[in-house]
């Protein structure tokens, strides 16, 4: 996986999950409530995730448990989750959706990425 693919699939995930990825007292989660999924929520496989992962960043993820991103730059992952996700989440939650595509199209900008929302 690139990081293309990788914002491929955060940002259909994101949009078609229609809201963010929190506990019940509105933490970030990469998985929350009702089976929700952040951005790189979504990019941990099953197998690989524990709660434990939670309150860890992108960087803590590699280091202390060896996910393996492929070729997807983990600075990439760290904006992508801040900018796909937890920024939004902390706006009023109707605003959400719309939110994440005008932030994804800022952040396929930067990365030189396709945006097709």
């Amino acid at each position: 996986m690139n990081n293309q693919e990788a914002f491929d699939l955060m940002v259909n995930h994101i949009i078609a999950q229609g809201k963010p990825s929190i506990n019940k007292m509105g933490d970030c989660m990469y998985r929350g409530q009702d089976n929700a999924m952040c951005a790189v929520g979504i990019l941990i496989p099953d197998d690989k995730y524990t709660p434990a992962m939670e309150n860890l960043n992108p960087y803590q993820l590699v280091e202390h448990y060896g996910l393996d991103f492929g070729d997807v730059e983990t600075g990439f992952l760290h904006e992508a989750q801040d900018r796909l996700h937890d920024t939004p989440a902390c706006e009023p939650h109707d605003n959400f959706v719309a939110e994440v595509k005008d932030n994804a199209q800022a952040l396929a900008r930067k990365w030189k990425l396709k945006c097709s929302i």
